[in-house]
């Protein structure tokens, strides 16, 4: 599937307005903001080491985004454009419940993350579709009960979101003269680093590095479960 295709569909959730989050004081202090790398595995005889798990923690709140980025051989029988957001809540010192949507798919899967001894988070999907284990936007699912996902790159995200609008310009620093050439479309995820009034801090987070850029902040939107 295409990067046009893969970004074009709408994606169905509460879409919050842009005003800063309220600050609060996070429940515990097992969730950290950052690029959570999964542990390797095999399917159909296929190694699946490119996974990315992005999760972002603001108080109690957890928003997300997956990532299978990298295709697979054609007779893997693996999709490699699994792709699709989280939102949730930090439940208890240990467990992270989350929602995994994407727009247009009709599927809705809850993702338990729970924390081990280690400190890294153990996989339990939940889906709601007959077939439990099945994901949005994920003809073979990459993300397994049972997967391990574990802190590579701790990141200043305060929630994960997406692009709002067909094209979004970007800017080096927060003010209109100091537009880049590069630019993000419609549901391009991002993470939200600042907001500073009509202006949002971002990292783009389809990237193998940090690409921390400033749009306009009508042109981002951010998903919260409440």
């Amino acid at each position: 599937m295409s990067r046009a295709i893969a970004l074009a569909a709408v994606f169905v959730t509460t879409a919050l307005s842009l005003a800063s989050p309220a600050a609060t004081t996070p429940a515990t202090p097992n969730g950290a903001s950052g690029v959570y790398d999964i542990q390797p595995r095999n399917d159909h005889s296929v190694e699946l080491p490119h996974r990315k798990l992005y999760l972002a923690f603001e108080g109690d709140d957890v928003t997300g985004y997956y990532d299978n980025a990298y295709p697979q051989p054609a007779d893997a029988d693996v999709d490699d454009t699994c792709r699709f957001f989280l939102s949730g809540k930090q439940t208890a010192p240990a467990t992270v419940t989350l929602s995994a949507d994407y727009p247009g798919d009709g599927v809705a899967s809850d993702i338990v993350l729970s924390k081990r001894p280690d400190g890294a988070w153990l996989v339990t999907v939940k889906g709601t579709h007959a077939d439990a284990s099945r994901l949005p936007n994920c003809s073979v699912p990459s993300l397994i009960s049972g997967d391990v996902v574990k802190l590579a790159s701790a990141r200043p995200w305060r929630i994960v979101g997406r692009a709002s609008k067909p094209t979004v310009p970007l800017y080096s620093e927060p003010s209109t003269d100091k537009k880049t050439k590069g630019y993000l479309v419609d549901l391009d995820p991002v993470a939200i680093q600042t907001i500073q009034g009509e202006w949002t801090q971002i990292d783009y987070l389809a990237k193998d590095h940090e690409l921390v850029r400033w749009v306009k902040s009508t042109d981002v939107y951010y998903y919260l479960e409440r």
